[in-house]
């Protein structure tokens, strides 16, 4: 079984979708030309060609990373490449909810444009930093190390990388604490708030009931949740999880591994970027994973298919 994986915010860059957008005129035409008419704005012109400090507003991020995402997802399927589960980090849980069923890609957008433009509005500024060890061990020790800063464990990416999210004040005073601690490593990432942290409280209730003002359908196919790790097809449950992200800790290390647990054996990355990617094989050196960053990347997916996989597939 497949799993389609999809990135969240951070995973944008200028001419993110340049190889798709011109190779897949007929898929990503149509896509930008929604968005833009959805949006009111060039959404494509800045995905093609920046500048990246536009491009890294939550409200330009998150409708931008749908978009591309979403067209990738849609060439697959052109290709006869189909998802049996589906799970996104973070903010790629929507392009998931895409994928299944749950919302029409144009709802989507508006719902993702009203949640970067709620968040970009908290006003206390925040950050988000990456820490990367060696040992299971080193991380359980930084996470206790924490503590005292006053962050919030953003996300569990996997057994050895933890995002902190919280105050900008707190997260840079904790970076610099613990950058020279042998075996760490730490980065800052690309977004404009801290996610997934208690300074997004203020911003739920106004944006969950415009989430509410849309129908959502059961999903066609499972998909994890993000803050609980568990497998479903309800509604009910996929709208409290939207909730509880603004604020909860993702659990992308749980998430893996339940897809794992639940069967697949190819994961599949759909979107910009290869995060989720270099992720999984920090779970399993031969975890079948493949990125989708260029069009250049469906070749082998596509030989695999034909040769290994259980499944018919076209030509790229």
């Amino acid at each position: 079984m497949i799993a389609f994986i999809f990135p969240g915010q951070g995973s944008q860059t200028v001419g993110m979708c340049k190889g798709y957008y011109d190779k897949f005129p007929e898929i990503f035409n149509p896509l930008f030309e929604e968005a833009n008419d959805t949006l009111g704005f060039d959404l494509k012109k800045i995905c093609l060609y920046g500048p990246m400090e536009q491009l890294t507003e939550t409200s330009v991020a998150q409708p931008a990373i749908l978009t591309v995402s979403t067209g990738i997802s849609r060439v697959l399927a052109s290709m006869n490449i189909r998802a049996s589960m589906v799970a996104g980090h973070s903010f790629g849980q929507f392009s998931a909810l895409v994928e299944a069923g749950v919302l029409p890609f144009n709802d989507a957008l508006r719902i993702v444009r009203k949640r970067g433009q709620a968040m970009s509005q908290v006003k206390i500024p925040g950050s988000m930093l990456g820490v990367v060890t060696n040992t299971r061990e080193k991380i359980l020790h930084i996470i206790e190390e924490a503590k005292p800063y006053q962050i919030d464990i953003g996300a569990y990416n996997s057994p050895t990388q933890v995002v902190f999210s919280g105050a900008s004040a707190n997260v840079e005073q904790f970076q610099k604490d613990i950058s020279q601690l042998p075996g760490v490593k730490v980065r800052m990432l690309a977004t404009s708030q801290a996610f997934h942290s208690r300074l997004m409280s203020e911003m739920v209730a106004e944006f969950m009931e415009y989430v509410h003002s849309f129908p959502m359908q059961r999903a066609r196919i499972p998909i994890i949740l993000n803050c609980s790790a568990e497998k479903t097809v309800d509604e009910g449950a996929i709208l409290e999880d939207i909730k509880l992200q603004c604020t909860e800790t993702i659990l992308w290390e749980t998430t893996i591994n339940a897809l794992l647990d639940a069967g697949i054996e190819h994961f599949i990355e759909v979107g910009p970027g290869n995060t989720l990617t270099k992720l999984c094989w920090l779970f399993q050196q031969n975890i079948s994973v493949f990125s989708t960053e260029t069009p250049m990347k469906l070749k082998k997916m596509a030989e695999l298919w034909k040769k290994e996989w259980k499944g018919e597939c076209t030509d790229v």
